[in-house]
């Protein structure tokens, strides 16, 4: 609605470009090493995934201004929002106590200790066929990847904890 694009993956910041004046904004300073960003259902906030930090960062994008921290036990890779609102993050099984391949739930309206929610999601044993060799070139440049459906009933998740053991997953957002 606002007409920028939200660059990711600039060391400690992101970049804003407005498509109708064709020019980038002033960066926003952002905690260290972002790796990924989701957008609110309203297009309200922008939430990026902080991963050497270990956190969220609330970016209003009517402010173009960080908002909010968020403190998370694991460092964030993916991360999509679904259709209740709430924050889904994905992580390597990083951090004290995490198992691999834990889910992260943010819920921004919920009130402060309440508001992080951890989930494991224990990766299957590998099916035959393999998926095929990543030719030297990893599948992802994160090692875990979030996308919400256009309804935002279901956030579509891949995870590559160890480099080997590939896990797709679909998370249901009513039933968490």
């Amino acid at each position: 609605a606002r007409q920028r694009l939200y660059l990711v993956g600039v060391p400690d910041k992101v970049e804003v470009y407005s498509i109708p004046q064709r020019r980038f904004l002033t960066p926003i300073r952002t905690d260290s090493l972002p790796l990924s960003a989701a957008l609110s259902r309203d297009g309200r906030f922008l939430y990026v995934a902080c991963h050497n930090s270990a956190s969220i960062n609330v970016i209003d994008t009517e402010q173009l201004a960080v908002v909010t921290r968020v403190s998370l036990p694991a460092r964030p890779e993916g991360i999509a929002v679904g259709g209740d609102n709430r924050v889904v993050l994905t992580t390597i099984g990083t951090g004290v106590n995490n198992s691999t391949n834990t889910l992260i739930i943010y819920d921004p309206n919920a009130t402060t200790g309440q508001n992080i929610i951890s989930l494991s999601v224990v990766p299957p044993t590998p099916a035959v066929p393999q998926l095929p060799p990543t030719a030297g070139r990893p599948i992802l440049a994160n090692r875990s990847y979030l996308t919400a459906s256009a309804d935002g009933r279901f956030i579509i998740g891949a995870n590559l904890p160890n480099n080997t053991n590939r896990v797709v997953f679909v998370f249901e957002v009513a039933s968490g």
